[in-house]
């Protein structure tokens, strides 16, 4: 199990031309964890590959965990209960939709269990009571948060970057992600141990809650430290302007950046998470706000198989 686990040899890290960069003397290179694997994609590899480890120390043959119709984590899960041996179950918030959407109908031939909740009754989901009642339901099982924003989650995000300062010269000054819950920033954070500096862009409205949520996630972290600087304070931040109206909300300005960048580049984005982080990039660089001479990498998080059920949304934005 953890010999399967492994950490990827590689991660692809693939440079951008393009004029906005050129002329404000701004290199960007893409961190292409939607590389990673093709079914367990992007970051969500990272943050499961711990917890699947434990699950195993723990003798536990089940794995549940939470999210929405087109959740990019329960997806994950679906493949890696698959691909390691473990039954799955996701806890979805919301009626059965008739008939499955595509992440749906993956995540039900990877022999996930499906099991749909009410929106009300999916905001008690953490309750003792709710867990109980699904235990009684599914018998004992390994619990993973929604996203996989846990600890051991954080600790797995610590590798994303560390092959980043492996040449010489070629070290970045400013990395860049897109971010839900805080777990992946908050290991990209403890992996850099403050060797440049990390911004997280939020893809929600109103992500000033994440700063806490970032806090939280590098102190729990402490048990997992080997010596390492734990002083993170300065070397961070949010930006939380580029949520484009609110989680998984679309315009067309978005689309067609997108459009554009995947045109003149060969990298795909999707509008939840990636598109906001390089449009935001491209903004901030536009206005001067990160200076010429910057070094900057943006870690490709994934998320491309949502792309099936936005298509509607996508097209209709590009009118």
């Amino acid at each position: 199990m953890a010999q399967s686990l492994m950490r990827p040899l590689s991660i692809p890290l693939q440079r951008v031309n393009m004029p906005v960069l050129n002329d404000a003397g701004v290199s960007l290179d893409v961190l292409r964890l939607d590389k990673v694997d093709e079914n367990i994609s992007g970051n969500k590899w990272f943050k499961l590959k711990h917890n699947l480890i434990q699950a195993r120390r723990e003798n536990k043959k089940i794995l549940l965990s939470f999210g929405g119709c087109f959740s990019n984590h329960l997806h994950a899960l679906a493949a890696a209960g698959k691909q390691f041996g473990f039954s799955t179950i996701g806890v979805i918030r919301g009626e059965r939709p008739e008939p499955l959407n595509p992440t749906l109908q993956d995540m039900q031939n990877n022999g996930m269990t499906l099991e749909f909740v009410s929106r009300s009754e999916y905001r008690t989901k953490d309750t003792p009571d709710f867990l109980e009642k699904i235990k009684k339901q599914y018998g004992d099982f390994y619990l993973i948060p929604e996203g996989g924003g846990n600890e051991l989650g954080v600790l797995g995000c610590e590798e994303i970057v560390m092959d980043l300062w492996q040449e010489e010269g070629k070290q970045p000054d400013l990395i860049c992600l897109a971010c839900g819950t805080g777990a992946s920033l908050a290991g990209v954070i403890r992996g850099v141990a403050n060797r440049c500096r990390v911004m997280g862009v939020s893809a929600l409205k109103g992500g000033e809650f994440l700063e806490e949520s970032v806090l939280d996630f590098l102190n729990k972290g402490e048990r997992f430290n080997d010596g390492m600087n734990t002083d993170f304070s300065g070397n961070w931040q949010i930006e939380t302007t580029y949520h484009m109206g609110g989680f998984a909300k679309v315009k067309p300005e978005l689309v067609h950046f997108m459009d554009e960048f995947s045109l003149l580049t060969g990298i795909p984005l999707e509008p939840v998470y990636t598109g906001k982080l390089l449009y935001g990039i491209f903004d901030l660089v536009k206005k001067g706000e990160i200076p010429a001479g910057t070094r900057i990498v943006a870690v490709h998080t994934g998320g491309l198989q949502g792309l099936r059920g936005m298509k509607g949304i996508l097209e209709k934005a590009r009118r």
